[in-house]
């Protein structure tokens, strides 16, 4: 498909989103200023264009996201960001705006045909992945994440005052300057 009959499809996929959010009566989602975009001027490969903020149902709790479409939509998944987390929850990424880890993409199939379905499935996914975090449900993906990312991103020696295992929690980095002997850091739990 050449280029420019690409980026039309792309406008045509965000121009649907648009009229299926502007025609949302009991739960409006309204456009986010292209200034406001989340993660805008990060490094991301595959920026955010056109995002909307609203709330949905998080098994009877109602919180604020924002769902934003990057460049590539609807070829690939929209980005979710819970806005005001009232608590930690596994796969919402605080050092990225809160963006929220809906599906492995690699598992999705996307009917590009069809974008609305796409932002609706997405926003369904987020606010399961959400309520599964505010009822503790997937509190042990925790450390599942640590160990998968620690390894990818860690290139230093920590020493540790916290204890592995246990109810998820805060915890606080004291960077030595410099090294104290192979160690470069150290970390303990947000209270002592």
């Amino acid at each position: 498909m050449p280029e420019i009959e690409l980026k039309h499809k792309r406008r045509l996929a965000i121009e649907k989103v648009a009229d299926y959010f502007g025609g949302l009566p009991d739960t409006p989602f309204i456009p986010v200023p292209k200034e406001e975009l989340p993660e805008k001027g990060s490094s991301l490969n595959d920026p955010n264009v056109a995002a909307w903020r609203g709330k949905i149902d998080c098994e009877g709790q109602w919180l604020e996201v924002i769902i934003a479409l990057k460049s590539t939509f609807p070829d690939n998944l929209p980005r979710i960001y819970l806005t005001d987390p009232p608590q930690l929850i596994p796969h919402v990424t605080e050092s990225r705006e809160n963006h929220v880890c809906t599906f492995n993409r690699s598992e999705v199939f996307l009917n590009t045909a069809e974008p609305v379905f796409i932002v609706r499935d997405t926003l369904k996914a987020a606010s399961r992945v959400i309520a599964d975090g505010l009822q503790g449900r997937n509190t042990a993906d925790f450390d599942r994440e640590f160990r998968a990312y620690w390894i990818q991103e860690t290139t230093e020696n920590w020493l540790s005052l916290v204890s592995p295992g246990g109810m998820s929690r805060r915890a606080l980095i004291l960077h030595f300057q410099p090294a104290l002997g192979k160690s470069s850091c150290l970390i303990r739990t947000h209270t002592i």
